[in-house]
């Protein structure tokens, strides 16, 4: 049943619009939803109040929040309900999600806001945001000497990392499934954008795909092969292959010295839960945990294509050293095999004792 409309209500209605009135033409805007839904021009023109509403509260939002706490989840709950309540009222409306300069304006802010507001992705999913873009869109703007990323590559950052770090237990099934096959189409597009992959392996790993995510690791494991969590990583995408993710939470281990307590902690209790003291099914791989064989590159290389890919650790050298007093060179990837374990100790993981 539609409610009628008085010229009068409809005028005041186009008023507070052009006054950009969020507030006073909320009330308008839900009671003239079916005529809004006809009528696209009136549609349109209550989109750009929404949108300039969206834009105020993602200024709120970047004012009252450092960079470094743009969590997931992180937005205060007033500000929160309402960037929920501007972007509902812009989902209610099917005929603005088509390819014109207010659609990709409202993307903008969504992926401005991101992953702290938690329903980005639903939003996304609804609004079928990577369908509905200008082919303009799709290209990097230059303005003067600096080239921004195009929206189709913001959309493809916000959602790969919204799979990284969202709880996936807030997500519909057929959003992930949906956000996931999106980045995976795009990986090729972005050549140059290591936390892209990076992000969807996090989510992989979470689903448990390691053989899938492990190659996504690689740009950024290359990078920052000196970060302890970047290790950490590596392990939990080789849960299925005990020797490599052993020695990738070695090295995490060995990384984390300036970390907090509780992260050395983790990464220890990991370490014994994956090896156990006295474990005799497990062969040790001491020159991947002795300092100086990490700062070789070749060392780092060695490693890092083993644990990355299906071979075993000390396979991708035609020339691997031997243990029978041959002066070859060796690869610092592929040491002799070891005669005792006890090379390593794992006494190096053990927090340090404040009273020493």
């Amino acid at each position: 049943m539609t409610t009628a409309i008085s010229t009068e209500e409809l005028q005041r209605f186009k008023a507070l619009c052009q006054q950009k009135n969020f507030g006073q033409a909320l009330p308008l805007a839900r009671r003239f939803h079916p005529l809004l839904a006809q009528n696209v021009h009136l549609a349109r023109r209550w989109g750009w109040v929404i949108y300039e509403r969206l834009k105020d509260l993602v200024e709120q939002a970047r004012a009252k929040q450092a960079p470094a706490s743009r969590q997931a989840n992180s937005l205060p709950e007033h500000l929160s309900r309402k960037i929920r309540e501007a972007l509902v009222e812009y989902a209610r409306l099917p005929n603005l999600h088509t390819p014109d300069l207010l659609h990709a304006m409202i993307l903008v802010m969504v992926c401005r806001i991101g992953i702290r507001w938690s329903g980005v992705l639903g939003f996304l999913y609804h609004v079928r945001a990577f369908d509905t873009l200008r082919p303009e869109d799709r290209l990097p703007k230059t303005y003067g000497d600096r080239t921004y990323p195009s929206i189709e590559q913001l959309l493809t950052q916000t959602v790969a990392a919204a799979l990284a770090k969202l709880p996936l237990r807030d997500q519909r099934p057929e959003v992930l499934d949906w956000a996931c096959v999106q980045v995976q189409q795009r990986l090729d597009r972005f050549p140059d954008e290591p936390w892209i992959p990076y992000h969807l392996a996090c989510y992989l790993i979470k689903k448990q795909r390691g053989p899938e995510a492990r190659p996504l690791l690689a740009p950024v494991l290359l990078q920052h092969r000196h970060k302890s969590w970047i290790w950490e990583r590596v392990a939990r995408a080789n849960h299925d292959r005990p020797e490599h993710r052993l020695t990738a939470l070695t090295q995490a281990l060995r990384l984390a010295e300036r970390e907090l307590p509780t992260v050395r902690f983790r990464l220890h209790l990991e370490l014994q839960i994956c090896w156990p003291p006295g474990s005799a099914t497990m062969k040790p791989l001491p020159s991947f945990r002795q300092p100086a064989a990490w700062k070789n590159s070749s060392a780092v290389t060695c490693a890092t294509t083993a644990i990355l890919s299906g071979n075993a650790i000390g396979t991708c050298c035609s020339n691997p050293g031997s243990s029978n007093g041959s002066s070859r060179p060796t690869c610092p990837g592929h040491p002799p095999s070891p005669s005792s374990p006890k090379q390593f100790s794992t006494n190096t993981c053990r927090p340090r004792n404040p009273s020493a």
